[in-house]
């Protein structure tokens, strides 16, 4: 549904550059959550304390997917200029908010397969796609444009991550027991 809605809501040209925009920040998420996917579960699921590895694991992928995603806020405008599009520049830095956001809440997917919760993992799976279709149609219905379409993007990680978080009870603030050693 977004790919009939976006196109005639934002035009062929607008339609574009979100596309563009949003394959840059999607292969950065996806590099960076894959970096930690096969580990990840492989230790989650062999030990008995899991929440201390878990919250070992969400403080390391918040800290590579925040400094990648400053790396990227701060070549935004380079990145636009070398691509030929000056509106990519701002785009660019509105969308690396969604970084760490994703990153986290991939990282609290893998804990829920490690930990063998695979029906919990598919119910958050199945909140992130419809609230990404929701926030992306209702933002852009409303006049947001391609701005909207990108904030859509962003609710619909963040409200994954909050019912990963809650029903993992689980913390990046609160210091982790696990050492890796």
């Amino acid at each position: 549904l977004i790919t009939v809605v976006l196109p005639r809501k934002l035009g062929p040209h607008d339609y574009g550059i979100f596309t563009l925009v949003t394959v840059i920040i999607v292969w950065t998420e996806g590099m960076i959550a894959s970096t930690f996917n096969g580990a990840s579960i492989a230790l989650l699921s062999q030990e008995d304390e899991w929440r201390s590895v878990a919250t070992a694991l969400m403080r390391t992928c918040f800290f590579v997917s925040a400094m990648i995603s400053a790396l990227l806020w701060w070549f935004s405008s380079d990145i636009a200029s070398v691509l030929g599009e000056p509106r990519l520049g701002d785009l660019l830095t509105l969308f690396v908010l969604d970084i760490p956001i994703y990153v986290l809440a991939r990282a609290c997917r893998n804990i829920m397969t490690g930990i063998g919760q695979f029906r919990t993992r598919g119910r958050v799976s199945a909140v992130y796609w419809c609230g990404r279709l929701l926030f992306i149609v209702l933002l852009v219905q409303f006049g947001f444009g391609i701005r909207g379409a990108i904030a859509g993007t962003i609710l619909a990680s963040l409200v994954e991550l909050v019912f990963s978080m809650a029903y993992l009870r689980i913390s990046v603030v609160k210091k982790s027991a696990y050492s890796a050693g």
